[in-house]
């Protein structure tokens, strides 16, 4: 069976969580932020979030949803999985709610300072 194609590619729109996501690594490059976008592949695990995102000497992962967007099973267990080994991850359906989690698991620091100097 053939996946319908969703009304926004119809109407040659980007997808609203691809453009959700611009919007979130660029506000979190603001506060200072290195983000890596997590792009799926057929050589790439399957179900990584979609940024890897590290300040002042810490990471974390954020998979972006819109308001609406639903994990998929594969994405809850790789989610989970990462949880196992105690690193951060949120689901992130806003730029407010990404940059809230960063501050929250990410303080800026010494290491951000340093970085900059060089």
């Amino acid at each position: 069976m053939v996946d319908a194609v969703p009304p926004f590619r119809l109407l040659g729109m980007k997808n609203p969580e691809t453009i959700l996501t611009q919007r979130i690594v660029r506000e979190l490059e603001s506060f200072g932020a290195l983000v890596f976008k997590i792009h799926g592949s057929q050589y790439q695990v399957a179900g990584l979030p979609d940024l890897l995102v590290h300040r002042g000497g810490m990471t974390v992962w954020m998979e972006v949803k819109t308001a609406t967007g639903r994990l998929r099973r594969i994405q809850e267990a790789r989610i989970a999985q990462i949880r196992r080994f105690g690193v951060p991850v949120a689901v992130v359906r806003s730029p407010e709610e990404a940059l809230k989690f960063l501050s929250d698991h990410c303080p800026t620091g010494r290491a951000n300072r340093e970085e900059e100097d060089e």
